[in-house]
């Protein structure tokens, strides 16, 4: 069989997608990058939220009306949460991959009593020719924050051995990849964070490092001091805070309060002066009124964080806070816009402050590449002056423009 990968949501997401067309292809199969040329379609989906949801459900659409029914197969996060809703759908857990021929039969029946895994030892895939490559290094959550159906998704905590991510990490440099990607529902979740990265950074061919979601509760000062010392570790940090009040985080069910929160941005200030901080907020959540979404915004300009990223509250049935007593969806529509108004102007001036300075840069084409303060998709890029080699890191000095409102590598 002749199969292609569309695949929807995070990071995650492409690691799953890059370890089920290993094991398709170990079990004889051919994987093909146009649709056209391919017997059977997977597409790989989110639901952590409606809006991920719709997204999948429209996608899932589009491909049946152009390539029929018969030839598309879901797999993902949609088959954990919508499985009562799955009848005349072809679809395959993550974990039954191996068990194709059954899906394409007709023949398979899934055990939704058993939990997925979602984590996969072995060889992967590499689906593009790009400089990057994210490694799952831990599954699943424990921090039960009301708002989140991960837990529901994804399931218990679980994490890899070191052993076996080093070798990931080994075999995805020998194919060229420069900067590995941590990820993971929190990373502070896995016991030995700093023994796995003394161990990835001792691979030569490894030149940058990059940790994607640290739960405030978790970034201790061991961890920015390793960060800190270590060249091969990119000086940023992605700590989702979600909110500043007291309040608000103590009914989300986010451990620790503000005093966590703080206490992370802080230590990351002291410790890492000159890295930037990426965080994710949430506007409107249930019983958060105006006093508590103003500290929200006077955090943010306190803190001065540089990359910021803006999200409504999703109401998700199986959360926690799918029964609270919702904010009004204008008032949330209001708060978010002057969030994501605040949020575009300190990020406007985190990338004029870069102006003139000289800092690493990776190269991800011949003309596009990111700083080590970017992460793939969540952040900025800059344009090469000069064509480069990609996969290369450079020391560049930067130049903004004012007209395009972005920074040129020199």
């Amino acid at each position: 069989m002749n199969f292609t990968f569309i695949t929807l949501g995070c990071p995650k997401n492409e690691v799953d997608t890059a370890y089920y067309i290993k094991k398709l292809q170990d079990l004889g199969h051919h994987f093909v990058y146009d649709a056209e040329k391919a017997d059977y379609i997977f597409l790989n989906t989110c639901a952590f939220i409606k809006d991920a949801i719709s997204e999948s459900l429209e996608t899932y659409e589009e491909l049946t009306k152009k390539y029929t029914k018969e030839r598309v197969i879901i797999t993902g996060c949609l088959v954990e949460r919508l499985k009562h809703r799955l009848e005349g759908v072809k679809f395959i857990r993550g974990d039954d991959i191996e068990k194709i021929n059954e899906v394409i039969e007709g023949t398979y029946v899934p055990d939704f009593s058993k939990k997925q895994q979602f984590i996969y030892n072995g060889e992967r895939f590499c689906i593009d020719n790009l400089p990057y490559a994210y490694i799952k290094i831990q599954e699943g959550c424990s921090r039960k924050c009301a708002f989140c159906t991960i837990p529901l998704i994804r399931g218990k905590p679980r994490t890899r051995s070191i052993l076996s991510i080093k070798n990931e990490a080994l075999e995805l440099a020998s194919k060229g990849k420069k900067e590995i990607i941590l990820v993971g529902e929190d990373l502070t979740l896995y016991k030995d964070l700093i023994p796995l990265l003394k161990e990835l950074t001792k691979i030569k061919d490894v030149k940058l490092i990059r940790l994607m979601y640290l739960h405030p509760n978790g970034v201790k000062k061991e961890l920015l001091r390793y960060i800190s010392d270590n060249p091969k570790m990119a000086k940023y940090l992605h700590i989702p805070i979600q909110h500043i009040s007291d309040k608000v985080l103590k009914k989300m069910g986010r451990r620790g309060g503000e005093r966590a929160v703080r206490k992370a941005i802080e230590y990351a200030r002291e410790l890492l002066p000159d890295a930037f901080i990426r965080t994710e907020i949430m506007v409107g959540f249930p019983g958060e009124d105006e006093r508590d979404f103003e500290k929200l915004l006077y955090f943010l300009e306190e803190m001065h964080i540089e990359r910021i990223g803006v999200f409504k509250y999703s109401n998700e049935e199986g959360a926690k806070s799918f029964r609270f007593t919702q904010v009004q969806d204008e008032i949330k529509e209001e708060r978010f816009q002057r969030a994501y108004l605040l949020a575009s102007l300190l990020m406007e001036e985190a990338q004029k402050k870069l102006n003139n300075k000289k800092i690493r840069v990776i190269s991800d084409t011949s003309t596009i590449g990111r700083t080590e303060f970017d992460a793939p998709s969540s952040d900025f890029t800059v344009r090469f002056s000069k064509k480069t080699k990609p996969g290369n890191i450079y020391k560049k000095k930067l130049v903004y423009n004012e007209h395009t409102d972005e920074l040129i590598a020199l």
